[in-house]
């Protein structure tokens, strides 16, 4: 696959929506005008989507907010100048006109990524700039040993970090909490 020369040369996000239903079988992600094939999650990714996933789904049951996995966030909701297609592990989107059939278009509220070291870069940088760009209002990067959630407080970003020996609650959702303790079984 070519990569462009430049950010003008970049992909955009009709040619990358192009690009990927042509791929059915491999998920991808556009980042700043670059296609990234994503590996095959570990056993260690799937236990702790799994894990973060079902308080997830209990706590939004009944409620105006959708949780979501792996599903295309167009961060930019102007399509024809967005260079960057995500597909977070966890979202969660309580503005129903973001949702169309083939993902979200702008923030969602909330995202959760469970990091890699082959995602770690782009989930510390680009990612983490452009969610609270463009009014992501939490978000938590789960890696091996630690989670961190990051916020956007008047132009600030603030900067929370736990361990496995922690209780997490959502800023922006209080009463969402996950007992990180729980996951020891899995290590």
């Amino acid at each position: 696959m070519p990569e462009p020369l430049s950010i003008e040369n970049a992909y955009t996000d009709a040619e990358f929506t192009a690009f990927a239903e042509q791929s059915a079988f491999t998920r991808y992600e556009l980042i700043d005008g670059y296609i990234f094939a994503l590996a095959s999650p570990s056993e260690h990714h799937q236990n702790m989507l799994n894990f973060i996933n079902n308080p997830f789904q209990v706590f939004f049951a009944g409620k105006k907010c959708r949780v979501y996995l792996a599903f295309d966030v167009h961060i930019n909701k102007d399509i024809s100048r967005n260079i960057n297609v995500y597909q977070p592990d966890i979202l969660v989107v309580c503005d129903k006109d973001k949702i169309k059939t083939n993902g979200v278009y702008g923030a969602p509220d909330l995202i959760v990524e469970i990091t890699s070291p082959s995602t770690s870069k782009h989930d510390y940088t680009n990612k983490l700039y452009n969610y609270l760009k463009y009014g992501v209002k939490e978000y938590w990067i789960v890696a091996y040993n630690k989670i961190s959630i990051f916020i956007l407080d008047n132009d600030e970003v603030i900067e929370y970090h736990y361990t496995y020996n922690s209780i997490v609650e959502s800023k922006i959702f209080p009463g969402l909490k996950i007992d990180f303790n729980m996951f020891k079984e899995f290590l």
